[in-house]
């Protein structure tokens, strides 16, 4: 039970101190975004079509019907009842499913690869390649700035801790613990 209120309160704390300052702060966020624009950059990408299927029938299915018009990936999706869903957006090169290589082209459709997580199937139709890096947006890198700045948030936040709370290491204590987990392994 101690374990337990001590882990709510940690998470609470944790809530209050750094996730929601990075979620709410959007000034702040904007800022951490202008400080460290160099590393939110688009590598080789392109806009896609991402198409998830349950299963490899259903992708190959959908895969020859994206192929021949692709303009109406939404209707060919909505018409069928198949548990398959799909996005679009840009993505980097490496993150489309299957082995793509560097012959990437716009109207190409890649082969479905299987998920060993859930035996789903996903591949992706390619809008339009981009291959050269380019900046990304603050709306396009905002949730990894978002991560970026929890972390720089909740490091400042360690270290105002460690200020106000020294640390005292008792050496003859600490040797105790350690002879004593030293002879009962595991």
């Amino acid at each position: 039970m101690q374990e337990f209120k001590e882990g709510s309160l940690f998470f609470e704390i944790m809530q209050r101190e750094v996730w929601n300052k990075a979620q709410e702060d959007t000034i702040a966020l904007q800022a951490f975004y202008n400080n460290h624009k160099a590393k939110y950059m688009w590598q080789k990408s392109a806009d896609a079509i991402m198409v998830y299927a349950p299963n490899e029938a259903i992708a190959k299915s959908l895969q020859a019907s994206l192929a021949k018009a692709p303009d109406n990936w939404r209707q060919i999706l909505a018409g069928n009842s198949n548990g398959a869903v799909a996005d679009s957006g840009r993505m980097e090169l490496r993150q489309l499913p299957g082995k793509i290589g560097g012959n990437v082209k716009a109207g190409m459709v890649t082969q479905p690869v299987v998920n060993s997580a859930d035996s789903s199937y996903a591949f992706a139709y390619v809008i339009k390649v981009y291959s050269q890096p380019a900046q990304r947006t603050y709306a396009e890198a905002r949730s990894l700035v978002m991560a970026d700045y929890q972390t720089e948030v909740e490091k400042n936040w360690v270290e105002s801790l460690k200020k106000k709370y020294g640390i005292t290491i008792r050496e003859k204590a600490l040797e105790l613990v350690l002879s004593t987990s030293n002879r009962y392994p595991g």
